[in-house]
């Protein structure tokens, strides 16, 4: 997952939660292993940011924080086996922020193995997000993106954008602050 930020002349705050948790009834079975890599793309990312990251696993958080294109612990791994388990992301930009850019790079992947002969099992993700832009003043623009993979088709993908000047990719009007939240 990349988020991506664009911004031209006034923004404010900028904030984009991704959630994804385990959706197992108690523990995982011996035979079913999975296991998770969060990394900050350190080569994607630019700009005025700080944020979060995090990898529960096995009910155990650990966590990373970032600031401009600098992670505290690079990548987070972790081996998911309980209710609760899964990783965390957030990031922000705030204040008044003239003809700047700025873009977050997250790459976050899962894996599934089934080391048993004969059991078939169903593994339920739950996904959580809120997405949200804003742009203040005669000329401002604010854009926060990001899309979610499965074997390379895209399975989910949210785009906001507030524009005082061009008016907001959702027809609601010029600048402000939009919003897209939700879970599958």
């Amino acid at each position: 997952m990349k988020l991506l930020q664009r911004f031209r002349h006034i923004s404010k705050i900028v904030v984009t939660v991704l959630i994804i948790q385990m959706g197992f009834i108690t523990t995982a079975h011996a035979g079913l292993i999975i296991t998770s890599n969060t990394e900050f793309d350190d080569g994607f990312s630019f700009g005025l940011t700080t944020g979060s990251f995090s990898d529960t696993s096995a009910g155990v958080v650990q966590a990373s924080t970032f600031s401009d294109f600098t992670a505290t612990i690079n990548p987070l791994m972790g081996t998911w086996s309980m209710a609760g388990d899964g990783v965390v992301f957030d990031a922000m930009t705030d204040g008044d922020i003239t003809d700047d850019a700025f873009a977050i790079g997250i790459d976050s992947s899962v894996q599934l193995f089934n080391s048993h002969a004969t059991d078939i099992f169903q593994v339920v993700f739950q996904f959580m997000f809120n997405n949200q832009v804003e742009a203040t003043g005669g000329d401002a623009f604010s854009d926060s993106e990001f899309t979610i993979f499965e074997d390379g088709s895209e399975i989910f993908f949210t785009d906001l954008i507030s524009d005082s000047l061009n008016g907001n990719n959702d027809g609601s009007g010029f600048g402000g602050v939009l919003s897209d939240s939700g879970s599958m």
